[in-house]
């Protein structure tokens, strides 16, 4: 039996902090999941952080419930594992979720003549430990951690060197975006990436790996709602990004909640002020509007360092961002020149001034900044 492979659903009541009208995301990646594998007739696995919090909403866990439970009506297997952000028990979370699904470090997996093993989310050195640990028989890894060889420009736990050579295929969660990766022996990783936008930074092509018996991938995209990008460098950058939001086509298939496009506008906040104010009124109910501003500072040192070596650079990356829970779903954000740069710069003063840059309180600039001797 076949399996399809899923990861971060990040299931909460609103994926997107302040903006409660952005709903139904998330309800809907998991009907793709549950009708991808029964139209495949294959078991599922969820690569980790299929909650969002510790202490997820009764209403997400009734969602998973009713979900998962159509998908053993059918005689399908649920697996999973548990990622940074999960409850550290389902049991604990709901007793009668837990009994549909099976945790799959615990109870392991078979897939044609292939054997599956398990690790939940850890620290990189347990990581590390656990991996070195892998049983022989087990030639097919599932994790939920970072590794370089998809996530080369900052902080990773492990790369395919550190994974046992009996293991052929390595399957991991957490980063947002679909990657697929070969090396030069033949073994194989790939990351399904994200089922939905869960952020204005993530991987806009969504969807899940189905895994056939002899270990052939085949990457299933979803149908999501629709991510517009658009920059405002003078006033009638304005009007163009409205015209082009009411000219943008709807997607066939997509429920009536998610017809409506996000829309991240770039601000250039010296040029055009007020242009994000503008923006959302001319837009409202018909986009949801997210605006990311940039200064003229900020844009001359994005484009300086435009074209390094993110991996030869520093050690001050956007994981400090993922470490320090700031909500990176805040509007407005600026995305694409703090974060960024937090990746590349080697000072502690320059990253302090990109904190900054970035609107954050010295409070959480000293959380993610990293002491330097």
């Amino acid at each position: 039996m076949p399996l399809f492979v899923a990861a971060d659903l990040h299931l909460r009541d609103h994926t997107w902090s302040g903006r409660p009208e952005v709903s139904g995301d998330a309800a809907f990646a998991l009907e793709q999941i549950v009708a991808h594998c029964l139209s495949a007739r294959a078991d599922l696995l969820l690569l980790g952080d299929t909650f969002h919090s510790v202490k997820p909403d009764n209403g997400v866990v009734r969602l998973v419930q009713a979900a998962l439970a159509e998908l053993l009506a059918e005689g399908r297997n649920v697996y999973y594992l548990l990622g940074n952000h999960d409850p550290v028990s389902w049991l604990d979370t709901s007793p009668e979720l837990a009994r549909l699904v099976r945790h799959l470090p615990t109870t392991g997996c078979q897939l044609g003549d292939h054997h599956l093993y398990g690790i939940d989310y850890r620290p990189r050195g347990i990581f590390q430990e656990m991996l070195a640990n892998v049983p022989e028989h087990c030639d097919v890894l599932a994790c939920h951690q970072r590794f370089r060889e998809a996530f080369g420009w900052a902080t990773f736990h492990a790369s395919m060197g550190d994974v046992p050579e009996h293991v052929k295929l390595v399957m991991v969660g957490d980063i947002h975006k679909h990657v697929e990766h070969k090396g030069s022996d033949g073994r194989r990783l790939f990351y399904p990436g994200s089922p939905y936008l869960t952020r204005v930074d993530d991987d806009e092509k969504c969807g899940g790996m189905l895994v056939g018996e002899d270990l052939s991938t085949s990457w299933k995209p979803f149908l999501s709602r629709s991510v517009l990008r658009c920059r405002v460098y003078d006033d009638d950058d304005v009007l163009k990004v409205v015209r082009r939001v009411n000219d943008h086509p709807v997607t066939p298939g997509l429920p009536e909640a998610l017809r409506v496009p996000i829309v991240i506008v770039t601000c250039y906040v010296d040029r055009v002020p007020g242009a994000g104010e503008d923006l959302r009124r001319a837009l409202a109910g018909t986009a949801h509007v997210f605006i990311s501003p940039v200064t003229e500072e900020s844009r001359k040192i994005v484009e300086a360092f435009d074209g390094v070596d993110a991996g030869k650079l520093g050690d001050i990356t956007m994981q400090m961002f993922l470490d320090a829970e700031i909500d990176r779903n805040a509007d407005p954000v600026v995305y694409h020149g703090v974060e960024m740069l937090l990746a590349h710069v080697d000072t502690l003063e320059a990253s302090r001034k990109l904190g900054r840059l970035c609107g954050l309180s010295e409070q959480e600039i000293n959380e993610v900044v990293p002491r330097k001797g």
